[in-house]
């Protein structure tokens, strides 16, 4: 089946091919909407390298993905992330802050153009902090806003006055898809209000079919409007603890060491994260991998990545064993990125109270239901045609 896609940063309609996805969706079908494809940007995040260019490649590598959002008749492109609680939006005097609390250009926080220009009435202040260190505040208002061609009436946005980011040049804002039994997220909204399940299906596209074809999102069920069955989809609840996030109760990590099945056990909680272009694991599981080289990979401190040659022989996939059932990932094209004749790693060790993240790579090959009202996430292999 075909879905219409939006899906480049200058809005080039394209096509993009799944393979049997499937929703739950009793009275109306689900909202399919296009995601933007947003590659990073040669900011000097990660310091210089000779030559210059390997740098750049890697930021660029380092892809974010978009969601436009209606706001009193104007789109902001806001980076949909499944980490992130509130949708905000930088004002456009907004002051940008250095790591260090200290006042900058605005220029420096590398926000898009279109930040938002109009009046708003504030029913309080919001403060955000992200992983990565970023942070933004400023205030919350009730809005009335368009996601596709469908109004959400009543919903919280955050208008950012202060904020220290390290942009892409084209996003102006977050797009968040966890939510708050207290305060709804703006996508719980749109389904309430249009009559839909409480679940949302995230298919994220290779970055090799191109920046025109950057993947699809489904509001009230998955792509083609069908059940989700056992048979075609794992589920599992979401962990416990996990109030607003989408985490799952840890998984099981196998792949090929001098020619034998390595399994690692992760028993942490780990989040499924669209805002994360990197996976992250336990520095313990990140060294098993690394040790699988026929040649070990060395810590590029200025790039902030694990680097080998590209000729180095190691494993051609990393296998996620969720609920049961065993997810391939690619490594090469995907975890792996080639400069030349070096290839560099989407791949972190986290501190002990870091968290475990599944990010663009995992997503980019496993299609995900994420069903708020049960509490529950499906996964189901991303096949490619």
């Amino acid at each position: 089946m075909l879905y219409k896609i939006n899906a480049c940063i200058l809005t080039v309609v394209g096509f993009l091919v799944l393979s049997g996805s499937s929703a739950a969706v009793p009275d109306s079908c689900p909202i399919v909407l296009d995601l933007v494809r947003i590659r990073g940007t040669n900011d000097g995040a990660y310091g210089k390298r000779d030559p210059a260019a390997v740098v750049e490649n890697l930021e660029q590598h380092l892809v974010r993905l978009g969601i436009n959002l209606n706001i009193k008749g104007q789109d902001y492109l806001l980076n949909i992330d499944t980490g992130s609680l509130i949708t905000w939006v930088a004002y456009n005097d907004f002051t940008c802050y250095d790591k260090n609390m200290k006042i900058q250009d605005q220029d420096k926080c590398h926000l898009g153009p279109k930040t938002f220009k109009g009046t708003y009435l504030s029913y309080g202040p919001f403060d955000q902090r992200y992983g990565g260190g970023e942070w933004v505040s400023g205030d919350l208002a009730k809005e009335t806003v368009k996601l596709g061609d469908k109004d959400v009436e009543n919903v919280s946005i955050g208008y950012g006055h202060d904020l220290f980011w390290v942009g892409d040049h084209s996003t102006v804002g977050i797009f968040g898809m966890t939510s708050d039994p207290d305060e709804p997220a703006l996508w719980l909204s749109l389904c309430k209000q249009h009559k839909l399940p409480l679940q949302f299906t995230l298919a994220v596209n290779r970055e090799e079919d191109g920046d025109e074809h950057g993947g699809s999102i489904a509001f009230g069920g998955t792509l083609d409007g069908e059940l989700i069955t056992p048979d075609a989809w794992t589920t599992v609840d979401v962990a416990e603890c996990a109030v607003s996030n989408w985490f799952i109760e840890g998984f099981k990590l196998s792949f090929d060491r001098a020619g034998t099945v390595h399994t690692e056990d992760v028993n942490t909680m780990a989040v499924v994260d669209s805002g994360d272009p990197r996976i992250r694991l336990p520095k313990k599981t990140l060294a098993a991998f690394l040790a699988a080289w026929s040649t070990a990979p060395e810590w590029a401190e200025e790039i902030n990545s694990w680097a080998v040659k590209c000729n180095v022989k190691g494993p051609d996939a990393l296998h996620f064993e969720i609920g049961g059932t065993k997810f391939k990932v690619p490594v090469r094209d995907n975890i792996m990125i080639q400069d030349g004749d070096d290839c560099f790693f989407r791949l972190l060790g986290i501190n002990q109270n870091e968290a475990i993240i599944l990010g663009l790579p995992f997503m980019r090959h496993v299609v995900i239901n994420h069903d708020w009202e049960k509490r529950k996430m499906s996964f189901k292999q991303r096949v490619y045609t």
